[in-house]
């Protein structure tokens, strides 16, 4: 975790102001890609509401379990579609063309996930401090995927060689930005009582700035990937992963 004497990464305060341009430019696309997930939900209650007024609760038994495992695929989707949003700015995908384009990837970003998750919580459990680091490691793993077409433990390893020699870095401009959300998020509370209406504000909020974050987490990443561009890399072995 050592610091190399490298081309300088993009300073917090670039990545803030670079993001915020690319989300205002992208604001609707982003948002749109966002609600799905929650129109879905709404769809699905409502629905069950109607079945269950005008035949009986039964066939909620069935609808309840498949609506939240459709709530549950299409926000995995939704994380993918923004991801492909945000690297095809330019071309300034839609919200649908995003979608399309993010369904093949859609298996292999939950696999990518499930081991991020297992690896960062063993981790967790080893005295909390490896957790965080393999956490920076792989914090690049889902933006390898889409970019870079690399699956699995590959996505993974890719990750960590792309923050290699940067790891305080990546660190700090995270950290700072979890502070940063956890306070706009929560000012609302010194002004609003903890009632419905602050819980509904404050996941208006979540909605909103979810994809600023993934937004300035892409920027990262291709900054990165610039610095070490002529760094080629090697697949992992079967005895390393």
């Amino acid at each position: 975790m050592e610091e190399q004497t490298s081309p300088s990464l993009l300073s917090f305060g670039q990545l803030l102001k670079k993001s915020w341009q690319i989300y205002k430019e992208r604001f609707w696309t982003l948002i749109g890609i966002m609600i799905l997930p929650y129109l879905l939900g709404a769809g699905i209650i409502f629905l069950g509401v109607i079945i269950s007024l005008l035949f009986s609760s039964k066939p909620l038994i069935f609808l309840i379990p498949l609506g939240i495992i459709g709530v549950f695929i299409l926000s995995f989707w939704s994380f993918v579609a923004l991801l492909f949003a945000i690297k095809e700015r330019e071309e300034r995908i839609g919200v649908f063309e995003s979608y399309k384009k993010s369904f093949p990837k859609l298996l292999s970003f939950i696999w990518i996930s499930i081991l991020v998750a297992s690896i960062t919580s063993g981790g967790l459990l080893l005295l909390i401090v490896p957790g965080i680091v393999f956490a920076v490691w792989f914090s690049l793993a889902s933006y390898v995927l889409v970019s870079e077409d690399l699956k699995g433990m590959k996505a993974l390893f890719r990750s960590k060689q792309l923050v290699q020699g940067y790891w305080w870095k990546v660190f700090s401009r995270f950290f700072l930005l979890i502070i940063l959300v956890l306070f706009v998020s929560n000012l609302g509370g010194t002004y609003i009582n903890k009632s419905g209406l602050y819980v509904i504000l404050r996941e208006i909020f979540r909605v909103l700035s979810f994809p600023f974050v993934l937004v300035l987490g892409f920027l990262l990443y291709e900054n990165l990937r610039q610095i070490k561009e002529g760094t080629v890399f090697e697949e992992p072995k079967i005895g390393k992963k």
